[in-house]
């Protein structure tokens, strides 16, 4: 004799699942998800353009051909801006149209308006 299969949904589940359903459907949600660093520590640093980037932009960066040597001269605050873009630059054309990298375009964009 097979197992019987329990029944998928009683009332009181249903009831559940409406209450659920309204709470979620009327409830505003901001994603606040972020890597960033505390204003403090931010302040103490010398940073530049990159720092907006994140590391999953460095894994697609990474996965494009770029190598991890060269990911970590785009953070060094010893490398001049020029010559991380020069490190950069050819590999923005594999990662532009990631997510990410979406992220990072509306940062450029948000940050030029507010200048």
């Amino acid at each position: 004799m097979g197992k019987q299969r329990p029944e998928v949904c009683v009332m009181s589940d249903l009831r559940l699942l409406e209450e659920i359903t309204e709470i979620v459907n009327t409830t505003e949600i901001f994603d606040s998800h972020e890597h960033l660093m505390y204003e403090t520590e931010r302040r103490t640093r010398d940073i530049d353009f990159f720092i907006i980037f994140n590391a999953y932009t460095f894994t697609g960066l990474i996965s494009s051909g770029l190598k991890e040597t060269d990911v970590k001269k785009l953070t060094d605050p010893g490398i001049s801006l020029e010559k991380k873009w020069q490190i950069f630059c050819p590999y923005w054309n594999f990662i532009k149209y990631s997510d990410d990298a979406n992220v990072i375009k509306i940062a450029v964009l948000v940050g030029t308006i507010f200048l």
